[in-house]
């Protein structure tokens, strides 16, 4: 190709190139300045952008949430991360492109701008303005400005605790423009809802539903309410905290199972106590500092540490029975407790006979067949059957004390197994109620 033809194609699409794309890709630095300096040299950012003053300006305003940061329940506190959409007409930022070399928009920073000044009113810091001076803002020829303001807010979030770890709260973010009455700003929700497009999830915790509400009182505020409803993910707490804390107080009933004699009862059972009570302090530190509303799991956690410590006086009541002096005759009526326990807990060993022999059962309980067979033998070895005879049958016609005899360690044992029986079902009713009123 000659060199006059590859100019002429290179001037030709420059042309073409000007006349298509419009946003300015033949404009100079110079253009830029110029606009700029043309905009700014009458310009206050102290005065609301309106022809009429007495008009409102119209805010429209949108809000992006990237992320949760975190929910404090302590301090009942909410920390996200987002920012504004915000779009208005500023009356004195119009220009014509084709002066400016077909400028039609350009981006700058905000601090020589008229901005909103949205402010955080149910923050748990210092009020401030969203966003800083140096985000940039857009504004094409229009006079329509392009600003998206964001940071982290940290808001105050009133928490209902009752069914926690599975619990769902409502936290509400409040904005105002501070110190503008909706007669001079009015402010226009762009969706009912929060854009997610950003959105990144929270390990443990689950957005589920969002809604944007605008409410204003006359000659007083506008405000711009955001509402997060959350709900926690349970599932750390249940696996770290909870199921550890029921297989503890199970644990704790094997004390009753523990040997007497070993002496290691009431150690057992104390540091089974103290573990729960490790337990409750690792929960209240996470708790709000509140009387009202309480959690139904520190109920719960209080009537664990009740039966633990039950379990231990249990321990020590049953060892002072263990030990009790083996000459003091016991009670009737733990007699017949302990006999009942037995009674329903183990089965009686029968007679079974070796031979001649009458062998009993680990009672010794005697049959009318053994007293005879007894008889017989004393007669033959001692040679005086007749007041013999006469004494053994006195014994063979008088009344047989059938029931076994029953000592204070039985008695002892009998508490162990009703203590065991006790304190099981006490677990498993507080268990199954726990469950059943978070899940309800």
């Amino acid at each position: 190709m000659q060199p006059w033809k590859q100019f002429g194609t290179i001037l030709t699409f420059c042309v073409v190139s000007c006349g298509l794309f419009e946003t300015g890709q033949c404009q100079s630095l110079q253009n830029s300045k110029d606009l700029m300096t043309d905009l700014l040299s009458d310009y206050n950012k102290l005065v609301r952008p309106v022809d009429n003053q007495y008009e409102p300006l119209i805010l429209y305003v949108g809000f992006n949430l990237i992320s949760i940061l975190d929910v404090d329940e302590v301090t009942q506190s909410i920390t996200i991360n987002g920012y504004f959409s915000l779009n208005w007409v500023d009356a004195d930022i119009k220009w014509d492109p084709a002066a400016y070399g077909n400028i039609y928009h350009f981006f700058t920073a905000n601090e020589p701008f008229w901005t909103p000044t949205l402010v955080l009113t149910t923050t748990t810091q210092k009020f401030k303005k969203a966003g800083d001076d140096w985000l940039g803002i857009r504004y094409d020829s229009q006079g329509v400005a392009y600003f998206y303001p964001g940071e982290f807010f940290v808001s105050s979030c009133t928490m209902d605790i009752t069914n926690y770890p599975f619990d769902q709260h409502e936290c509400t973010l409040t904005f105002t423009p501070w110190g503008q009455i909706p007669e001079e700003i009015y402010v226009f929700n762009t969706s009912d809802k929060i854009a997610l497009s950003m959105f990144t999830p929270n390990g443990a915790w689950e957005l589920l539903d969002t809604n944007i509400q605008v409410s204003s009182i006359p000659s007083v505020a506008t405000y711009y309410n955001i509402k997060l409803n959350i709900k926690r993910l349970p599932r750390f707490l249940v696996m770290n905290v909870i199921i550890p804390l029921i297989f503890l107080s199970l644990l704790n009933l094997l004390v009753f199972l523990v040997p007497v004699d070993s002496g290691e009862r009431i150690s057992f059972s104390i540091t089974l106590l103290l573990a729960i009570a490790v337990f409750m302090t690792i929960i209240s530190d996470n708790l709000p500092k509140t009387s009202y509303p309480t959690s139904i799991f520190s109920y719960y956690l209080l009537t664990l540490l009740i039966i633990s410590n039950c379990m231990t006086v249990a321990v020590i009541f049953n060892l002072s029975i263990y030990h009790t002096d083996e000459t003091k005759p016991v009670p009737s009526c733990l007699r017949s407790f302990s006999l009942f326990i037995r009674c329903k807990c183990f089965r009686r060993r029968k007679f079974r006979k070796v031979g001649n022999d009458i062998q009993p059962n680990q009672n010794q309980i005697l049959t009318l067949a053994s007293i005879m067979d007894q008889t017989r033998n004393d007669k033959m070895a001692v040679g005086q059957g007749g007041p013999r005879v006469g004494k053994m049958e006195d014994e063979i016609e008088s009344p047989i004390d059938d029931e076994p005899e029953v000592t204070w360690k039985d008695v002892g044992f009998a508490f162990d197994i009703l203590f065991v029986v006790i304190f099981l079902l006490l677990l498993i009713i507080s268990s199954a109620v726990f469950f059943g009123l978070v899940r309800r």
